[in-house]
This record gives C-alpha cells, structure tokens and sequence, in this order.
C-alpha cells in the first residue's frame, strides 16, 4: 500500500515499461508465435503529487498501512512464488517442462548469446505487489527465449540479469539452492537474511526491512521465521578517536525523527526506494545501519519506536538536595562543605557538585560595625548635604584624612612556588611586635580636562608618625651619629595638631590650584578622640591665613564607608605594599610611599563614584550598614567614554530620605 496515493508505485512503473518493450515485440514476431494482449495504458495522467505530509499525518497513515501489512505480504508471497517456480523452470524446458508453450520456427538451440537477448529489449522485473505482473514478465521471457532458441542451460542466467532489487541478489550473488527444478523460499529468506545483516556499504543494502514482504520475497508463515529482523552489528558505534574501547554513541531524539520524516519523504513505505538510506546517512553524517534500524523502527512503532526509551531512567540516580533544608541549618554548621554535608546526610563530593552547578553559593561574612538610630540618621543627613538637587555634588572641594597602620610583613603569605623550589624562611623575634608605622594619608578627587588628560593629581601626601633620631651607638645595621625613622608609640591629639597644621595644610597649600585659592575647602576626618575639634583656634588661624579658606569636618560617627580611604584606597595601598619586602622601618616608610604615589589616579576617581553609590545604598536602607556594593562597570563605561563625573539619585528614594530624616 502506497502512502501517498497520488505518486504511484516506482516497482509497477518498471513493470509498465517492460509491458511496453514486450508488447512491440510480439507485433513484429510474424512467425505465428502466440500474441500476448498488451496492456491498455491509463486514459489519464497521473496527478501531481500532494504537499509534505505532517508528523501526525505520517503516523496516522503508518498506522493504517500497518494494518493491511498482512494482506499485501500474502499476495507478494503468490506473486514472487509464481514468478520463482517459473524462473527456476526455465533451466528444464518451460514452464510445462517441455520447452515452450506452442509451435512456430525458432533458432536451433545453443546459436543464441545474450548479446542476441539483449537486441530484443527484454523486459526488467522489480518485486512488486501485483502477482499478474510476475506472471506476464516471464511468458515474455518465454517468446524472447523460443525467438532466439536460447538453450536451457542459458535461460536460467538470462532471466536472472533481467531481475532487479534483492531478488536479482537471491538468485545470482548467493546461488539459492533448488530443489526439482523449483527455488525454495525458505532457503531464500536465509540468503536474505545473512544478505541484509553483512552487507555495509554494498549496492541494494540499504533496502532492509523489518520483512521480506517488503521486496517481494515470501516469508514463510512459522512462527520461528516470522519477517527478516536486522541486527545491529556490535562495535558499529565504536568510539571515533580510534582506541580500542567499543562505545555506543548516543543520537538525540530532535535527529532521528529529522531522519525518519526525511526517510518518508523519498519513499513509499513500507517499501525503501534503492539508494535512499545511503543519501540521508551521508546527508546526516551517521552510519548507514543507524538509518536502517531507524527507518524499522518507524515502521514497526512509528514515533514511539523512534524515539530513545532510556534517555530519562538509565545511568546512576542524581540525588537531590533540598535546598529549603540548607536554609533550616545553624549557620555554626555551614561553614564548611564537611559540615553542610553531614548536616544533610550527602556525601561532601556530591555537595561540591551541587555548589559548583549553582544551587547554593558561598559567602564571606564581613563584620559591620554597630549603628544606633541617631547614627542612622545622621547617616542619612551626610548623604542629602551631598546632593544638589537629585545629583550629588562632583566632591572636588572635600579633602580626605584618615590613619592607617602599615606591618612590616603578615603572619601568613601566600606564594607560588616550583615544585623543587625550597620554601621561604621568614622570621620575627616575636609575632605579637611585628614592626609597624602609622601613616596619615590625604586624598582628594582628581580632575581631568575636556580631553581626559590629568590636570590635578589627587595624592596630597602620605605622612608616617615617625621621629628621626641619629643612632646612640653603633651596630650592624647603623653606624654610630647616623639618623633612622624611629615609629611613635602614641599618637596623641597634640601630635595631630602638629600634623594638621604643619604638614596637611602645607601640602594642601602647595598642591591646590592656586586659582581655586578663597573658595571653601572641605577637610574630612573621622571622630577618633585623638583628632582635634573642628573649631580648634591653632587649625582654624593656620587654615584662614593667606587668603585660604579651609574648613574642618568631622563624617557621621561609625561611618567608615562614608570615607573614600576606608572604602577602597587604603586596601589598594597595602597590596601594593605587599609586593615589597622591607626589612625595618625606613623600608617600611620607603615601600608605603612609593605604593602611595603608584596607585593609578583612574581608579582613585572610580572610588568617589562608588561611594555616590553608596550613599544611595545608605539612603535605600535608612540609614543601614548591611547592603550590597553596587557595581556599575566604572571600567568598561571609561574606556568607552561614558564615565559621569556624578550620580543621579531617583526621585522617590531622595523623599525616602526626607521622610526618614524628618521621622
């Protein structure tokens, strides 16, 4: 049955045109030979062919052609036995055993070749459904053979030439045994059989079916050989880098229903056209008996046949985690992968597993300070007196003071080392006094021109509270009267005024464009003790004399984020710092002011919008400590031109704000 009624069948094609080379002989045969009546051709043409049927359409009308499947294969079985009795026949005399059907003149026997049968185009035969086209083939093998007087002997090969498909390989190629003269079916299934499972690449071999019925060929009724099955040969999916290991390749099932419907569109089932499973395995660059046992599968379950069985419910279990479990532990439990994992009841490996696909994450908890709901207010405040309007304020005029111990090593260093390389001997007389100097760093924002070029750098000065003293004796290390850095071991607010006064404001003085002088200058500092008042006489003399006017301010209390040395720049400086290896103070002085003065000014000024981002974090969460850093690729927006020098803060946070300080 053809699926697609409209195209017709290629094998009775075939047959047709061997009707016709037949039915011209005859006519010219004026010997008195029995005429054969010739078939009536169709008194219309054959339609065009219907459009691509869809995947539900297919399987509807797989369906219904499995369902006649019985039928088709009886009649194909009398047909291809007829025809085969009458083959084999041929080699005895006829198909009466006597060497013709009738009179008329013929060539003696033996003078005949098959250059001689050739000249009388004798017809091809292709297996198909229509048993009288089996039986009207060989009665016109039948004349050409008493035209010619083909010799008995000589019938059999002729009429084997003339056949086409696997039956022409059951009789030729394999040499099917008879049996009286008759060609036994049973015996040619098994040829088929061992045809169809060795053939690889040869001419015909990609016709396999799931029965012989499909060419033609009868299979015998019992229930032990009930249809041809195909095998796939093992090692078929041997692994593609050439090792020995055979392994299975896994085909997905979007490809093999790909391959299936492309199957369906150069055939008609149940039976595949010659040529065609070998195209679409070269089309799809898979074997060609992945086609084959695709294109039996499709014909014995359809889609369902198709499709992989196993792909969801083989291999090992994935054991899930209930992630509303990690959330129900202590946190004194999770804070390793052993704990979490014996808290769960899982192995750590399958844990790990679990962490690196993304179902839980590791965090770092950092220690905030503690805030009051003044502090929190006042924080609030800070961040709206840097506003204008729903912007902040560039900050170019605010001036950063803060301190910061620098050690001359860490308790703990990490290197990278070769794997003969011998490990790094550091010692201390004692790791509670490593040695350590205090240093008063001062920042401001640096600015740039209408080309992006550096006008004024940020770096004020970095002071270390030291004392220079001349060594008492000598040693070592000094030479007796030579002057080192000797650390102070307390910084007390008469030391601070000393450092504000003397060295802040002079190289504030020094380093200020001497254009801006007049204009307020804003110089913050936190709320230690030790640091003076805002309205201290000494500083507020110094800071007004000249013409200057520079002013004293105190940050929120417990608001280090609030201070761009706290917020980046002091642990920019001691990475850099780290990379040296001072051995004494005066190398400790020396290290900290060259990594002061290498830190890139580009990323100073990404720090003051970190912190504008900040501020509107504070704001967000009233006045709060505990937020998320906001991260607004400061670097990629400055390579492509598009860094602001300021934050727009939204309208509704800046009222939260309002409503929240006005609480």
């Amino acid at each position: 049955m053809n699926l697609r009624s409209g195209r017709g069948s290629t094998s009775s094609g075939a047959a047709n045109e061997g009707h016709g080379d037949s039915t011209r002989a005859f006519e010219r045969d004026d010997e008195g030979s029995r005429e054969v009546p010739p078939l009536v051709p169709h008194p219309f043409p054959p339609p065009p062919p219907p459009p691509p049927l869809s995947a539900a359409e297919v399987m509807v009308e797989l369906l219904a052609a499995r369902q006649e499947s019985a039928t088709a294969r009886q009649e194909t079985a009398r047909a291809m036995e007829i025809m085969a009795q009458a083959v084999a026949g041929l080699a005895h005399g006829g198909p009466r055993g006597n060497g013709g059907n009738g009179g008329g003149a013929r060539r003696p026997e033996g003078q005949s070749s098959y250059q001689d049968f050739l000249k009388t185009h004798p017809p091809t035969f292709t297996p198909s459904d229509d048993p009288l086209e089996a039986e009207h083939w060989l009665r016109t093998l039948e004349q050409k053979f008493r035209l010619l007087g083909v010799a008995n002997e000589q019938k059999m090969h002729f009429a084997s030439q003339q056949l086409l498909g696997l039956i022409k390989r059951t009789f030729i190629k394999r040499k099917v045994p008879s049996r009286s003269g008759q060609v036994h079916f049973t015996d040619a299934q098994q040829v088929v059989h061992q045809e169809t499972v060795m053939a690889d690449d040869e001419d015909g071999a990609d016709g396999v079916q799931g029965d012989g019925a499909a060419y033609g060929v009868h299979v015998s009724s019992d229930a032990a050989t009930d249809g041809v099955q195909v095998p796939l040969v093992k090692g078929d999916a041997a692994a593609s880098d050439g090792s020995n290991a055979k392994k299975r390749k896994f085909y997905p099932d979007d490809l093999k229903i790909t391959i299936y419907l492309d199957l369906l569109s150069k055939t008609d089932p149940p039976i595949l056209r010659r040529g065609v499973s070998k195209s679409v395995s070269e089309k799809f660059d898979v074997p060609l008996r992945v086609v084959q046992s695709i294109w039996k599968n499709g014909q014995d379950g359809g889609i369902q046949g198709i499709v992989n069985k196993y792909s969801k419910n083989c291999g090992r279990k994935r054991v899930e985690i209930d992630l509303e479990a990690i959330k129900n532990i202590p946190l004194k439990q999770r804070s390793t992968f052993q704990d979490l994992a014996n808290a769960l009841g899982v192995k750590k490996s399958t844990l790990y597993k679990r962490f690196k696909e993304g179902y839980f994450r590791r965090h770092t908890n950092d220690l905030k300070f503690s805030l009051t709901d003044e502090n929190k207010k006042a924080r609030v405040k800070y961040c709206l007196s840097m506003m204008n309007g729903l912007s902040f304020k560039p900050l170019y005029n605010v001036v950063y003071i803060d301190e910061k111990w620098f050690y001359r090593t860490r308790k703990n260093q990490k290197y990278y080392l070769a794997n003969d390389e011998e490990r790094p001997q550091r010692f201390v007389k004692s790791k509670n006094f490593i040695e350590k100097v205090m240093f008063l760093a001062v920042v401001t924002r640096p600015r740039y021109d209408a080309n992006g070029n550096c006008t004024f750098d940020d770096k004020i000065g970095i002071f270390p509270f030291v004392k220079v003293e001349p060594a008492k004796r000598k040693s070592p290390n000094w030479e007796r009267g030579k002057t080192f850095f000797k650390p102070m071991t307390s910084v007390t607010k008469d030391v601070s005024r000393d450092f504000m006064v003397n060295k802040v404001l002079l190289a504030l003085k020094a380093k200020w464009p001497a254009g801006e002088r007049g204009m307020p200058i804003f110089i913050q500092q936190d709320n230690a003790r030790t640091h003076i008042a805002v309205d201290d006489p000494t500083f507020v003399q110094a800071a007004q004399a000249d013409g200057w006017d520079i002013r004293l301010t105190c940050q929120p209390p417990n608001s280090p984020d609030l201070n761009v040395l706290d917020f980046g720049f002091f642990a920019a400086i001691q990475a850099l710092f780290e990379k040296g290896t001072p051995n004494n103070i005066n190398g400790i002085v020396k290290t900290v002011d060259e990594a002061y003065q290498n830190y890139p000014v580009d990323r100073s000024n990404r720090i003051f919008l970190t912190q504008q981002g900040c501020m509107m974090e504070i704001m967000k969460h009233n006045g709060g400590q505990h937020y998320n850093i906001p991260h607004m690729k400061k670097k990629t927006l400055e390579l492509q031109g598009r860094l602001p020098i300021t934050l727009k803060c939204p309208l509704h946070l800046h009222n939260q704000a309002m409503q929240f300080v006005g609480a």
